[in-house]
């Protein structure tokens, strides 16, 4: 079982979602300012991504959600002689009900092909909830007439949230870039329609999308909070940001108690670096130094902060926030790949090192057999080192030097017994 829509697709690049790895169809340089402004653009867009996925209980939920489905499938291929792919373990019910609860809150992802919204026509919106696996999930529901004239559903849910935030964000540095309305662009167009002052307002609109999904429903979230701040000009989104989550309690699971979201977003924090240290066998680096920068008793919250800077919103602010926050791994189609290193550190950071092997290992064991199937990092290896046969149907085996060959080794599972 996997979470089919974790990875964040932008038209020139992705976000893999818990493996923080950012891909761009486009070249890198470690001196943003030598990059093209479509790939700047690009680049800004998957580092929304990012922020979002260290930063919000959702992201992080996301993550904690990932790693527990990962962590049960490699356990079962580690601990068992013969392994048949795709691997199918037995999940606990916990990791199935967050697995389903994650689902019904991402929404709608895409339109088919050849299908678009008439925007001139009437949007009906529905706040709906319903029980799922005991928790209630609440999504807001567009209905939407497309210009063959058939009315359908489309779920506002964490996608659109998500990708409507970091396609804002990156207009601020390339406004030449395309979305489709769906997810990019649909929350846009629906303030245009209804909320038009907010609708000229980039920034708030941005904050809004950052707060709902400091919430477990994000995208019902967002549709409130536009409601209620999106036709008063009295308050900016660096304002309704802060109101938000200074004013939202969350109620605790375990005793029933209501924390501040600072205080949950902290003990969230700490339990999710507890789990990475329980799975991961390298010293915490990475995932010790990345989340303090973006915890909100830090008081300097970046991706709100530099919208509401004394200058506009540039380059030079999103080289500030890397050099606070610091950037994920990144490869791109020149076959250019980065993984981070700490300051004052020359070598990378082996925990993310060790964690991007665990789920190329995973993706490759637990997805059927295909033609096109082979390691994910397979792209390290092009060149003198790769073989295609060696990527495609045995990557497990020890002749090419990889972090997949590498992990195996390290877990024995090169000495199992492999069918499929």
């Amino acid at each position: 079982m996997q979470i089919e829509e974790e990875i964040l697709n932008e038209l020139r690049g992705s976000y893999k979602t818990s493996f923080y790895s950012i891909y761009l169809n486009g070249s890198y340089d470690e001196d943003i300012s030598k990059m093209s402004q479509k790939d700047q653009g690009t680049l800004l867009h998957e580092y929304v991504h990012y922020l979002q996925n260290i930063s919000t209980p959702f992201g992080m939920y996301m993550s904690m959600t990932m790693y527990n489905l990962m962590y049960q499938s490699l356990h079962n291929i580690i601990t068992n002689d013969t392994i048949h792919i795709p691997v199918n373990p037995v999940l606990s019910k916990q990791s199935v009900a967050s697995y389903k609860n994650i689902m019904a809150v991402l929404g709608t992802k895409k339109l088919d092909r050849g299908q678009n919204i008439d925007w001139s026509k009437e949007i009906r919106v529905v706040l709906d909830t319903k029980d799922v696996e005991g928790t209630d999930i609440e999504n807001a529901i567009f209905n939407v007439t497309l210009t063959d004239g058939k009315q359908v559903d489309i779920e506002i849910g964490a996608i659109i949230v998500m990708e409507t935030m970091s396609a804002l964000y990156q207009s601020l540095i390339d406004p030449k870039a395309s979305h489709p309305d769906i997810p990019y662009n649909i929350i846009m167009k629906y303030c245009q329609k209804h909320y038009p002052r907010l609708a000229s307002d980039t920034r708030k609109l941005i904050c809004l999308c950052y707060a709902s999904l400091y919430t477990l429903c994000p995208g019902a979230q967002l549709i409130r909070l536009i409601k209620d701040y999106g036709n008063n000009n009295s308050i900016d989104g660096y304002t309704a940001f802060y109101h938000f989550v200074y004013s939202h309690n969350v109620r605790r699971k375990v005793d029933g108690s209501l924390r501040t979201l600072t205080e949950s977003v902290d003990e969230m924090i700490d339990n999710f670096k507890a789990m990475m240290a329980n799975i991961l066998t390298s010293k915490m680096e990475f995932f010790d130094d990345i989340f303090e920068p973006v915890r909100l008793s830090q008081k300097w919250v970046p991706v709100v902060s530099a919208l509401y800077d004394k200058t506009p919103f540039s380059l030079n602010h999103l080289k500030k926030i890397i050099e606070y926050v610091g950037l994920p791994y990144i490869h791109t189609s020149y076959q250019q790949y980065s993984f981070p290193n700490l300051k004052g550190k020359s070598e990378a950071s082996l925990d993310l090192i060790e964690l991007i092997a665990l789920q190329a290992v995973y993706s490759y064991f637990t997805t059927t057999k295909s033609d096109d199937k082979e390691c994910e990092l397979s792209y390290m290896c092009k060149g003198n080192k790769y073989n295609e046969d060696h990527c495609k149907n045995h990557p497990w085996t020890q002749e090419i030097a990889c972090p997949f060959s590498v992990l195996c080794n390290a877990y024995e599972i090169d000495k199992k017994t492999i069918i499929g």
